[in-house]
This record gives C-alpha cells, sequence and structure tokens, in this order.
C-alpha cells in the first residue's frame, strides 16, 4: 500500500525580538523580528527528514510518496488554516510535524483553541488641558476595555486564557486626546466553541468601553484555530524511534553555551522546567535526577499519554482534526529556557540547535 507522507516545515518569527547568537542581550536594528520560537531550527529539521525519506524511497527501501510543505504565519495561528481551505493536507495519510524545545518528547496531549481579534477604537482629538471636554479618548476605551477583559477573567472557566496588547496607543504626546488606538487580543479555551463563547463576551467588554466613552468600535476578526487532537499510535511509533536514535549529541562547545545562558535564567524558569518534566510524565526524584548537574536534555522524556490540556494552541489543531497528526519536541535549547525570549532566539541558531536539528529530521 502506497503511503502519503506529509511533512511540515513551519516558518515564521516575532515581531521586536531579534538577537544575535550571544549569551548576552543583543537585539538587532528595532523591530526587527526574531526565531524566539525557534522557527529557524524548525524548517531544516523538517526538511533533513524528507530528504532523508525520499532517499529511501528513490532506493527502493520504501515506497510512496513524500511533501514536504513549508507552512507560514503559525505565530498568528492561521497559516495551516488557510492551507486546509485551499484543499491542502485533505489526501495525505499522515501528517509529521515537530516543535523545537527544551527536551526530546513526543507529548500526548490536547492544546487550546484561539480566536484572536483587534478592537479599534476611533475618538476625537482635542487639547488635553485647554479644551479635553471636546475631545472623546479611544485610549481611554482601550484602558476600560482592558480592565473589564481583567474583571471578565474571574468569570470564566480555569482553562481559558484572556491576552492583549495595545498595539495603537493613538501617539506619543501626552497633551493629546487620543483620536484612535486598538488592541490586540487572543481568546483561548479547550474548544473552539467555548473560546468564541469567551470571545462574545469580550466584544461585549469592548462595547461597553465604547458606549463609556463616547467613541466608535471596529472589531475585526483576524481568524481561529482549533484544537489539537493528539494520535496515541503515531506517538507511540515516533517514541520507538527517538528511543533507537537517542537524544541529540551535544558536545563540550555546547554546554559552556547553554551554562552562560543559564546563567541569565531566574529559579523561577528552572521550577517550571522541573514542573513541566513532572507533568509530561516523569516523576519528581527523576527529573530532579535528569536535572541536577545538567544544563542540556540529554535524556528523553518517557512516553505518557495526558488527559490535561496544553495551554498553548497551534493551527495543527485543525489539521489534526482532519488527518492523523503527530508532532514531536526536539531538544534544541537550554533546560529553563522560556519561550519567545531572546535566549530563544540566542540559541535557535546556535551549535545546540544544529544539533537538535539533526536529530529531529532523524526521529
Amino acid at each position: 500500500m502506497y503511503k502519503r507522507q506529509c511533512i511540515l516545515a513551519e516558518f515564521d518569527a516575532l515581531p521586536g525580538v531579534s538577537q544575535a547568537v550571544s549569551t548576552e542581550p543583543t537585539p538587532g536594528p528595532n523591530p526587527a523580528a526574531g526565531h524566539a520560537c525557534g522557527h529557524s531550527a524548525f524548517g531544516v529539521g523538517s526538511t533533513a527528514a524528507a530528504l532523508a525519506i525520499k532517499q529511501l524511497m528513490d532506493s527502493g527501501a520504501l515506497k510512496g510518496t513524500v511533501k514536504l510543505y513549508g507552512t507560514p504565519a503559525e505565530e498568528t495561528g492561521i497559516g495551516k488554516v488557510y492551507m486546509l481551505r485551499a484543499g491542502f493536507f485533505r489526501d495525505d495519510d499522515v501528517i509529521l510535524s515537530w516543535h523545537p524545545s527544551r527536551a526530546t518528547l513526543a507529548p500526548y496531549s490536547a492544546t487550546k483553541a484561539l480566536v484572536n481579534v483587534k478592537f479599534r477604537f476611533r475618538g476625537s482629538a482635542a487639547h488635553a488641558a485647554a479644551q479635553p471636554f471636546a475631545g472623546r479618548s479611544a485610549l481611554d476605551a482601550v484602558e476600560l476595555m482592558n480592565v473589564g477583559a481583567n474583571y471578565l477573567r474571574e468569570h470564566i472557566i480555569p482553562d481559558g486564557r484572556i491576552h492583549y496588547a495595545i498595539t495603537n496607543p493613538g501617539g506619543a504626546a501626552p497633551n493629546v486626546v487620543q483620536a484612535e488606538a486598538e488592541a490586540y487580543y487572543f481568546v483561548r479555551a479547550p474548544t473552539l466553541s467555548i473560546a468564541q463563547g469567551i470571545y462574545d463576551r469580550v466584544c461585549d467588554v469592548a462595547r461597553g468601553a465604547a458606549l463609556m466613552t463616547g467613541t466608535k468600535l471596529e472589531i475585526s476578526y483576524q481568524g481561529g484555530l482549533s484544537h489539537y487532537l493528539p494520535n496515541d499510535v503515531l506517538n507511540q511509533v515516533l517514541y520507538k524511534n527517538m528511543t533507537e536514535v537517542g537524544p541529540p549529541r551535544f558536545d563540550s562547545t555546547d554546554i559552556r553555551f547553554a551554562e552562560a545562558i543559564t546563567k541569565s535564567l531566574t529559579p523561577d524558569d528552572l521550577k517550571t522546567e522541573l514542573d513541566q518534566l513532572i507533568r509530561r510524565g516523569m516523576s519528581r526524584n527523576e527529573a530532579s535526577r535528569c536535572m541536577t548537574g545538567k544544563v542540556l536534555a540529554d535524556f528523553i522524556v518517557p512516553y505518557k499519554p495526558l488527559d490535561a490540556v496544553h495551554p498553548g494552541s497551534s493551527d495543527m489543531g485543525d489539521v489534526s482534526l482532519v488527518v492523523p497528526t503527530t508532532c514531536f519536541n526536539g531538544a534544541t535549547l537550554a533546560l529553563g529556557t522560556p519561550g519567545h525570549s531572546w535566549q530563544t532566539v540566542a540559541q535557535s541558531a546556535s551549535s545546540i540547535a544544529h544539533k537538535g536539528v539533526i536529530s529531529a529530521g532523524q526521529y
């Protein structure tokens, strides 16, 4: 039977987090983007795997078809959703993917669905000292909305998430009543229907803020994505491959670089790492033993299906609801490295990441 294998090569970056391969914060020209989620390693590892499979097929050792898809815009959670709508993936038998991380494991857990939306308020400008009464502050509307959203958090399910950024404060002059302002919101929940319900309530909060400030509101829905559905059969095959290949083989240069990075981390970063390993299936004693005296994960986390929902989201969710899908984590970062940080950017083009990429391609 001919199998149609699809390997995903995500590529994306985050704005304003450029960073040199350095153990100190060394940002590039602002607001240059940076690989604070390891996408620079992601695509390379996936390409290596696709080339290896093609060589096996060319030699006659395997039969079938392998596809490598470059999938953009993962950070906004929409790239693969649009690709699905365009007909991609639907004729594939299995989807393989991975993500750079701090440890090597085949995680079996769902992720949260996500809705992202921009709220644009428009008021009228005025001199903030001479005639504030003549203005209608869009920035006030944004601030009132954010306060309302913070109060709303108490009244959504514990697994729900609401977070935001003020993407347009309306200007930098404090003596001007800002005529326009914008807030960008993410709403997460275990399923898309729950996330949409929370989103509707956030929209009501925005309408209330516009009413209180006498401003006009534009709700710009940016998109949404579904929760990820893990596949136990594929994960077990993947874990078997991991144990046969082994973890990345880091050398003394990698260890020294990781040690220097670790000095910039906080005790909470390392405690979070320990808690993550325990949550992923290790006992506390085993996790403590693996982390003691180590800065890089030279081990593979035991496979354990989990009922818990991962707090993050990915457009892999929509793909997993259509085609059997598996996604693993590959060690490319020092233990404890926080996601979306300058430390992640610094390591994502280092020799540490190079070792992790080679192992990811082999898995």
